[in-house]
C-alpha cells in the first residue's frame, strides 16, 4: 500500500515535473518567437528610416520623413528625424540659384558637352552645410571653343540637393544657340551665365513651357530667333543618328510662329 502510494506519488511528481518542463519550454519558445518578431520589426523600422533619409537628402523632399514620423512616432530614430527636418528647413531657407552659389564659391562645377540637347554638370559642395539649389530658365552655357555652339537651358531644374562635402552629377536639357557653329560633344567644356531679364530668348523659353513644345520645335525656334537662318538651313542642321531629317515642315512652321509671338 505504501509502496503503491509511493509509486503513485513518484509518478505524479514525475508527471508534474514533465508538465512543468513542457510549460517552461513552451514559454521559452514563445519568448524566442516574440524576440524574433521584435528584431524583424526593428529591422523594418531601420530599413524604412534609411530609405526615408536617403530620399529626403537626395530629392530634398519632406514627405518621406513626415510619413515615417506618423507611422513610427516613438521610433529609435525619432531624434535623428527631427534633426534632419530642421536641417532641411534651414537648407530651404538658404536656397539659391546655381550661379549665386558659384559666385560665392560655395559650389564648384565642371560642365561638359554631351549632345545637341543635353549637357552634363558635375557639382561639388564646398561648404559644411547642406545646399539646395535651382537651375532656372535663363541659364546658358558658354563654350570654351570659338567654333562650338553655346547652349541654353530649355527646362528649369528645381530643388537640387547636394549634401555637405558631396558631389552631384546631373544631365540638363538644352538647345544649341548658334546654327553656324559645331554641335558640342563630350570633349567640350563650358562656363555658365544668365540671360538678361529683357532678352527675347528668355521670353521664348517661357513660351516653350506654355505650349509644351517638343525638342525639334524648340531647337528650330532658338536658331531662328538667334541667327535668322533659312528654312533649308534649319532642316539641314538637325538630323537623327540615321541621317533622317529631324525638323519637319510642321516643326519649322510652329517654331516660326513662336518666334513671331516673342517679337510681337
Amino acid at each position: 500500500m505504501c509502496i503503491s502510494e509511493t509509486e503513485n506519488y513518484a509518478e505524479y511528481i514525475a508527471e508534474t515535473q514533465a508538465d512543468g518542463l513542457i510549460e517552461y519550454e513552451e514559454v521559452e519558445e514563445d519568448d524566442g518567437a516574440q524576440l524574433l518578431l521584435e528584431q524583424a520589426a526593428a529591422e523594418e523600422r531601420r530599413r524604412e528610416w534609411e530609405e526615408a533619409e536617403y530620399r529626403a537628402r537626395t530629392e530634398a523632399v519632406f514627405f518621406p520623413l513626415l510619413e515615417y514620423r506618423e507611422k513610427y512616432p516613438d521610433s529609435e530614430f525619432a531624434e535623428d528625424l527631427e534633426d534632419l527636418l530642421k536641417e532641411m528647413a534651414d537648407a530651404f531657407e538658404r536656397k539659391r540659384d546655381l550661379p549665386e552659389y558659384m559666385r560665392d564659391e560655395d559650389i564648384s562645377v565642371i560642365i561638359t558637352g554631351s549632345s545637341i540637347n543635353e549637357i552634363n554638370l558635375d557639382l561639388k559642395n564646398n561648404t559644411e552645410s547642406w545646399l539646395i539649389m535651382d537651375l532656372p530658365l535663363g541659364l546658358y552655357f558658354i563654350a570654351d571653343k570659338e567654333n562650338v555652339q553655346n547652349m541654353v537651358l530649355t527646362e528649369s531644374m528645381n530643388i537640387l540637393s547636394v549634401g555637405t562635402g558631396e558631389s552631384l552629377s546631373i544631365t540638363a536639357q538644352v538647345a544649341c544657340m548658334d546654327i553656324y557653329k559645331d554641335i558640342p560633344d563630350g570633349n567640350d567644356m563650358f562656363g555658365i551665365d544668365m540671360l538678361e531679364e529683357n532678352d527675347p530668348l528668355l521670353d521664348l523659353l517661357n513660351i516653350f513651357g506654355i505650349y509644351r513644345s517638343g525638342f525639334e520645335v524648340m531647337q528650330a525656334a532658338v536658331w531662328i530667333l538667334q541667327d535668322n537662318p533659312t528654312r533649308q538651313a534649319v532642316m539641314a542642321a538637325l538630323e537623327y543618328d540615321d541621317g533622317e531629317q529631324a525638323v519637319s515642315d510642321g516643326d519649322y512652321d510652329e517654331a516660326l510662329r513662336l518666334v513671331e509671338m516673342v517679337k510681337g
